[in-house]
């Protein structure tokens, strides 16, 4: 879901989290530990939602592959309005041609775009929420021509550092005073 500027949840922390402090006005950086909470707190909306996205997508398969339009399409049809809703274009031009598959009964092909769809799911499930890519993601890196995969733990004010498997967030000053 995007903001009035187009902005999700996450380009907004990472905005906060990482513009000059002075420049911020009537925003707060977060601290260390509301950083982390958020991560948490996005990573598991954002899991839960990816999840509801899968099953459906299941119920959709499984009515393609007894060959039901009707089932197929009443599945699809709250997917498409929920992502025009949440301006996720991509998905619902991805969705509306797999709609177009099942009106037309090229079974095969829409049971080929929900399982590659389904797959595209579980990968997102399972990165990190410091991969995504955001529009702010240049005050993260810089002049450099460094990208988020290539440090998705390394940031200007808040960093990740890995203890025993669990992430924990520190700003510079503690890292440099601690």
């Amino acid at each position: 879901m995007v903001d009035r500027q187009g902005d999700t949840a996450w380009d907004n922390f990472i905005f906060v989290s990482y513009y000059e402090g002075w420049r911020l006005s009537d925003c707060r950086r977060p601290t260390a530990e509301e950083a982390q909470a958020f991560v948490r707190l996005y990573q598991g909306v954002r899991d839960r939602n990816l999840d509801l996205d899968m099953k459906i997508l299941q119920r959709i398969r499984q009515y393609l592959l007894h060959k039901d339009p009707r089932g197929a399409a009443a599945a699809l049809g709250p997917l498409v309005k929920q992502k025009e809703e949440w301006k996720r274009w991509d998905l619902v031009e991805t969705y509306k041609t797999i709609g177009l598959q099942i009106r037309e009964a090229m079974w095969d092909a829409a049971i080929e775009s929900v399982d590659e769809n389904l797959e595209v799911l579980q990968e997102e499930m399972a990165k990190s929420p410091w991969e995504n890519t955001s529009r702010w993601d240049w005050l993260r890196y810089g002049d450099s021509d460094e990208t988020a995969s290539e440090s998705a733990d390394e940031f200007e004010t808040v960093s990740v550092h890995s203890d025993g498997g669990e992430e924990q967030l520190s700003t510079v000053d503690e890292e440099t005073n601690g």
